[in-house]
């Protein structure tokens, strides 16, 4: 099950970002880095790309072995590439 938290949804409403979207990005496309952190445990990024942009999913599993969402947001390609 994935979770998205009311600050979550709060943040991809103003970026223009569907839960659908975010949704498919975890299930579906690569985790492009993970790091350790003491409040999430391991944060994952996963991206998938939009033409010339990308979504990017910060999310974790939670102690219901759910995955539950950060953040997510818009980048430019380029950013990654360098």
């Amino acid at each position: 099950m994935i979770i998205i938290p009311k600050h979550a949804q709060e943040q991809m409403k103003k970026r223009g970002i569907d839960e659908m979207e975010v949704v498919e990005t975890i299930k579906n496309y690569e985790v492009i880095f993970e790091e350790e952190n003491g409040r999430f445990g391991v944060k994952r990024y996963s991206k998938m790309p939009f033409g010339a942009k990308s979504l990017i999913v910060v999310w974790f599993v939670n102690k219901s072995h759910d995955e539950e969402v950060i953040t997510a947001y818009w980048r430019r390609n380029k950013s990654w590439e360098q």
